[in-house]
């Protein structure tokens, strides 16, 4: 997703242009390429599907692409990707959850069931997220 604050400069599924290659669309999250610096601008790494059948998918910096067009609607690999970062916390909280409650009955250590209590609390709370997020889509919140 586009973070204004991190000035990024495309999108998923944004259409854009190189000077060589052609046009193609934006199929994946900017990654910081260099650091801006003497007033100039941050260089993301851009990864671009081409229109071009015959050139595989590559990433470009950022500099030397053209915005052409910014759709509105994120395509369904953008959203699988989105639920991948809500996802993936909430089974690292639920793992996390599990390994405590083999350890917590009658454990060595007394703070076994506080700290069972505490991933609880934190596996809650993610998976509180990835509920919101489902019911975002059900809503068509996710085009």
């Amino acid at each position: 997703m586009r973070n204004e604050s991190e000035g990024r400069p495309f999108e998923w599924n944004d259409r854009i242009d190189h000077h060589v290659f052609g046009l193609g669309t934006v199929t994946g999250e900017p990654r910081p390429a260099g650091s801006a610096g003497n007033g100039r601008q941050a260089t993301w790494l851009i990864q671009v599907t081409w229109d071009d059948i015959d050139r595989p998918p590559s990433s470009i910096l950022s500099s030397h692409l053209r915005l052409i067009s910014r759709p509105d609607a994120k395509g369904g690999v953008y959203w699988r990707n989105e639920y991948q970062n809500v996802l993936e916390p909430a089974l690292r909280a639920r793992q996390h959850v599990n390994d405590l409650m083999s350890k917590a009955y009658r454990g060595q250590n007394g703070d076994d069931v506080e700290a069972l209590k505490e991933a609880l609390s934190r596996e809650k709370a993610v998976v509180f997220d990835v509920v919101e997020f489902l019911d975002a889509d059900e809503r068509g919140d996710h085009p």
